[in-house]
């Protein structure tokens, strides 16, 4: 015999589900009222005990023959059990019986809309959840069920009114205000949350979530002073609210305020336990402080939480870089690099470490690497061509900021840099007819040439095809 299941609610229904065991054994008789069945029935679906949740139905099914909500229950396990959309559909057959004998059970349609939507057909699953709304007294998961129902045809602009509608019935519910969030940004009408926020929390003043989201919508949006008072009022309501740390940390980092980041990232850790990502992030802030002792602690605390963390040995091998110890920067940016093989930022990292270091096959493989894995990366073509020119290779130079000319042709920097290339290759006359065709595009970029080649400022022909176009 199975060994009996606390089924969580009290003595009367355990002792209930204990009875429905034995007579599933055939080892005794009773008879339950419906009610007792259903929350026996309930709790094995919850628990995905489908085949005996189905074996109880029959046993109710006989005391009970002309239950509706028998019915339906056979008709969702059977829709929650099967694989095959004619299995599914068989559903249906269950469901009509239901409906007649009790036609206004909100049940009946709520159900008929979960196996449409099993089947992918969500219009007619919307039509039928808006059948259940004519008869629920619990509105809020049908208007739910509708909202996830639009969301998935992508009709966003339906699927916000259904979740304003959830939220009229419930409004503490925070995963609601996380799903409007997320179909205002998708529809492109992420400006409009916003007001949309404000106005609920004039009515409800207190909804800590209310605050959060307005602040992650301010935070999106730029508005970074916003963002850290709405954070402020949700901390208010709730001093333990990490999350609601942990989002202002953020925008403590994109204001460049980072001792006020810090503190609130250690106080996500302190409410919502260690993590390797909000670790790093402190060591991040370290870093940008210049304080590379703490930011090496932080690193190493999310490398020992997690080892497996690749921005945490990014981030440990730019301090050490930054420190001057490019030996040992190497050895953790290709670890890296190892972790995360298809991230192109890495291996541009990577590349440059590799040249400071004079590993210069190493630099050329890597930023290769950075060009086959983002073949439109427009920021990686002086570099890449630099890295030649400083081993005095200009031609191998030239033919590859070539290349990078001939994908990015509105570049001015591109074309800037060529004429530093061949003017050091003694091409003085190509270099020019460059010169002109960059100050065409952008004069105002020129000064970035000077910068990279100081001497050409005292070249005449340069100052004079300068000057003919200014």
């Amino acid at each position: 015999m199975e060994e009996n299941e606390d089924f969580g609610f009290n003595e009367e229904i355990n002792e209930v589900a204990a009875k429905i065991d034995s007579m599933l054994e055939g080892k005794a008789q009773y008879y339950f009222d419906l009610s007792d069945y259903e929350r026996v029935i309930d709790y094995h679906v919850e628990a995905g005990s489908f085949e005996k949740a189905a074996k109880i139905i029959e046993l109710a099914k006989k005391q009970h023959p002309g239950s509706a909500e028998m019915l339906i229950r056979e008709a969702h396990i059977l829709a929650l059990n099967s694989n095959h959309p004619k299995e599914i559909e068989a559903s249906f057959l269950l469901l009509d019986k239901a409906e007649a004998i009790d036609p206004s059970n909100p049940d009946i349609y709520l159900t008929r809309g979960f196996v449409h939507k099993q089947l992918s057909q969500y219009e007619k699953a919307i039509e039928n959840y808006k059948k259940a709304a004519i008869y629920s007294d619990t509105r809020e998961i049908v208007f739910l069920n509708i909202a996830y129902a639009y969301k998935a045809i992508e009709k966003y602009d339906q699927a916000i009114i259904y979740f304003k509608k959830t939220l009229e019935e419930n409004p503490d519910d925070s995963d609601t205000l996380l799903e409007l969030a997320i179909c205002h940004d998708i529809s492109g009408k992420a400006e409009e949350y916003i007001p949309y926020l404000n106005q609920f929390i004039d009515d409800n003043p207190y909804n800590k979530f209310a605050w959060y989201h307005l602040g992650i919508s301010y935070n999106n949006n730029g508005k970074y002073e916003d963002a850290v008072s709405a954070y402020g009022y949700a901390i208010a309501i709730d001093d333990k609210f990490g999350a609601a740390y942990y989002n202002r940390a953020n925008a403590y980092v994109n204001m460049e305020k980072y001792d006020e980041a810090i503190l609130d990232y250690k106080s996500s850790v302190k409410y919502d336990g260690p993590d390797s990502l909000i670790f790093c992030q402190l060591g991040e802030c370290y870093e940008r402080l210049e304080n590379y002792d703490k930011a090496i602690e932080y690193y190493n605390k999310s490398i020992k939480f997690d080892p497996d963390f690749a921005d945490a040995w990014l981030g440990m091998g730019i301090v050490y870089e930054n420190k001057g110890l490019l030996t040992d920067s190497l050895q953790y940016v290709r670890k890296a690099v190892h972790l995360s093989k298809d991230n192109s930022e890495f291996w541009y990292i990577l590349a440059e470490i590799e040249n400071k270091t004079g590993n210069i096959d190493n630099a050329n493989a890597a930023y290769k690497k950075v060009l086959e894995l983002t073949p439109d990366n427009e920021d990686i073509w002086l570099d890449y061509s630099n890295l030649f020119f400083d081993q005095a290779d200009i031609e191998k130079a030239i033919e590859i900021l070539d290349v990078g000319i001939q994908k990015f042709p509105a570049n001015a920097d591109y074309v800037y840099r060529m004429v530093c290339y061949l003017i050091s290759n003694g091409k003085e006359k190509e270099a020019l007819s460059f010169l002109e065709r960059a100050l065409e595009m952008d004069k105002t970029r020129c000064e970035q040439m000077f910068e990279y080649m100081p001497v050409l400022k005292e070249n005449l022909r340069v100052i004079e095809v300068i000057n003919a176009n200014s």
